[in-house]
């Protein structure tokens, strides 16, 4: 399963593709060139659910992550 995000954040358009089983994510930013991160733990599936590392998301967001 792929899910693919669009989000956008602080006047500017974040694009990051999330793969289940994959800790590789690809990520772009309009007006720069896309890259990929490695996440600590790969997203999974459970119950028809998809679970993402938060603390990721959350930097992206460019929320306070603490801890």
């Amino acid at each position: 399963m792929v899910l693919q995000a669009r989000l956008r954040l602080a006047g500017g358009m974040r694009f990051i593709k999330v793969t289940a089983g994959s800790r590789t994510v690809v990520y772009s930013r309009k007006g720069a060139p896309s890259g990929t991160i490695q996440l600590p733990a790969a997203p999974f599936i459970r119950q028809n659910r998809l679970y993402l590392p938060v603390r990721f998301f959350a930097e992206q967001m460019d929320l306070d992550v603490q801890g």
